[in-house]
């Protein structure tokens, strides 16, 4: 491959650059291995020296080190603080660069290049570190730049293909070309551009089953508290792009989507199981997401009744205090608010009969589920119109045996408004107010919608690529 002129002067730049800063300026680094699932034996490292090493938790990788995995393993490496990089199964990745620069105005900076010379990789970035840190992916067609997003990249036979759920990224061609991806948009098999995730779902079967695992990967990232996903507000926020980019995509899996994300969410120890508050603000978010994703998408109310009952089955298996527990009755009253609201806001308004009812169901039927001992929780919802305000008032009461938790909110022209729940128990009574998406993920993030389709459609339910990657209880 030949060194163009731009080429050449950018190299001897970076090396008379380099040449002029005193060591310490950019001092090496070494990553590590967050997590491993599968099998550890079928990942290695190979060390700059050549010395080769089954893959392990905890062990230090310095730059210039060879990543392999095999079939059936993922291996998360924390390139530094606040970048995890989720290597996929049947990949070789090299860590090309791993940099701290420590003097001047750029002290405390970090920097990470890997370089994917096949197979796939998932990057989740804390956003809340976008400043101090500089991350990449090399392919054989280029470097894809992000700061602050979740997204993936593979180099397979039939070439690079790039993809974001939570940010945006930007691949560098060389003598300045440049292909952007923005949030929920992709660029499969060296497209010169980005098309909507929805619109290239339908051809790509492969796309599909991606964007699933990166839900695998960021519930796992939650739920494991890495430092990708930052405190309980990043985490968050986190949750809900992931969970509008791919349920706006894959309508059809808005239950699985939800329940492994409100799973991870709530699990003890996780990013944003710090406190009830911030479970709820958590399982509000993904929950409303998922439903006003359907909604965008053209979809069904059974899918947002599907999102509905994944969001209380995974509440009731995992959640703090089991599932009679004044915990779990407070999140599923929220969950009972915000998809009732949610699902009318998606009909018009007031004229959407019936649907507390269905999504009360679901409820319902999610919380029998995931409850493994004792009589389940139970729980109603109503709907009662105000046609002076031209507004909805939403109340969820979930109760279970002496303890009970309600919900309320008011939809309006303005959108779901805030959530109060009243929690009651044994211990006393107290109140918490959360404030659901009322639309596309926030920050920059905005999801296009796929143009309305005639009837119902078509969707086939994907099965994830690596089912050693399933989220479940047992795997955090």
């Amino acid at each position: 491959m030949s060194i163009t002129a731009q080429h050449l002067v950018r190299l001897l730049t970076g090396a008379l650059l380099a040449s002029l800063l005193p060591a310490a300026a950019l001092a090496q680094m070494t990553a590590k291995i967050v997590r491993i699932t599968g099998n550890p034996q079928q990942a290695t490292i190979t060390a700059p020296g050549g010395t080769r090493s089954a893959a392990a938790v905890n062990l230090p990788i310095a730059e210039g080190s060879v990543i392999e995995t095999g079939d059936r393993v993922d291996v998360y490496v924390e390139t530094f603080p606040g970048a995890v990089a989720t290597i996929r199964q049947n990949s070789r990745v090299k860590l090309a660069g791993l940099r701290l620069l420590s003097v001047g105005a750029d002290a405390g900076k970090r920097s990470a290049e890997l370089e994917l010379e096949r197979g796939k990789i998932i990057s989740t970035l804390d956003s809340s570190k976008q400043a101090i840190t500089k991350f990449g992916i090399r392919t054989p067609r280029g470097v894809a730049a992000a700061r602050g997003t979740v997204y993936g990249v593979s180099a397979v036979a039939n070439g690079t293909s790039a993809f974001v759920v939570d940010g945006n990224i930007v691949i560098d061609l060389g003598g300045g070309q440049t292909i952007a991806i923005p949030y929920g948009q992709a660029a499969l098999n060296n497209a010169g551009s980005a098309a909507a995730l929805a619109t290239l779902v339908a051809s790509s079967p492969e796309l599909a089953a991606d964007l699933l695992v990166a839900v695998q990967t960021l519930a796992a990232n939650v739920a494991g508290n890495t430092s990708a996903v930052g405190g309980p507000e990043v985490a968050t926020a986190m949750l809900q792009a992931v969970t509008t980019a791919v349920v706006t995509a894959l309508p059809g899996q808005a239950g699985y989507v939800v329940q492994t994300l409100v799973q991870a969410a709530v699990t003890p120890g996780s990013a944003t199981s710090g406190s009830t508050q911030t479970m709820l603000n958590a399982v509000s978010a993904i929950t409303a997401a998922a439903v006003q994703a359907v909604n965008r998408a053209g979809g069904t109310l059974t899918q947002s009744s599907a999102a509905a009952q994944g969001a209380a089955q995974a509440v009731a298996q995992v959640a703090p205090g089991g599932s009679g527990g004044t915990t779990v009755l407070g999140l599923l009253s929220v969950i009972g608010d915000v998809a009732t609201a949610s699902a009318i806001q998606g009909t018009g308004g007031p004229n959407a009969a019936g649907i507390a009812t269905t999504i009360a169901a679901a409820v319902n039927t999610g919380a029998a589920t995931g409850t493994t001992g004792g009589t389940p929780p139970t729980v109603t919802i109503t709907q009662t119109p105000n046609q002076a305000s031209n507004s909805i008032l939403i109340t969820t009461t979930a109760t279970a045996g002496g303890a009970n938790a309600t919900s309320t909110t008011t939809l309006s022209n303005a959108g779901v408004g805030p959530v109060t729940t009243q929690i009651s128990g044994p211990g006393g009574t107290s109140t918490s107010t959360t404030t659901p998406p009322t639309g596309a993920a926030g920050g920059n993030n905005v999801v296009t919608p796929p143009a309305p389709q005639q009837g119902q459609p078509t969707i086939t339910p994907f099965t994830p690529i690596d089912p050693a990657a399933n989220v479940s209880p047992n795997n955090f």
